[in-house]
């Protein structure tokens, strides 16, 4: 399931997909699927147990998928101050 989110501030939207673990082949779809959808200025790929090295694929020339992977996911979290959220929702 694909989710839309804004942001607060500027109100810029963007499609997300959420995954545990992601190899190549399943990024590259995502890349072509959600390229496809019409919703979002945004397109966004987050895993944080990526299977061997992922690359994002070449823009289709309408928007570029952001591909958030590993160690930077637990970054961000830390950074946005979810460590407790995370912790009580792996329980």
């Amino acid at each position: 399931m694909v989710a839309m989110m804004e942001q607060s501030f500027t109100r810029e939207r963007m499609a997300v997909q959420i995954k545990s673990s992601v190899n190549q082949q399943v990024v590259d779809d995502y890349a072509r699927r959600l390229d496809e959808r019409n919703a979002g200025e945004r397109i966004m790929l987050i895993c944080h147990s990526p299977a061997g090295t992922l690359i994002v694929p070449p823009s289709t020339g309408r928007r570029r998928l952001e591909l958030v992977q590993g160690s930077e996911v637990a970054d961000l979290a830390i950074n946005a101050g979810l460590v407790d959220w995370t912790i009580a929702h792996a329980l």
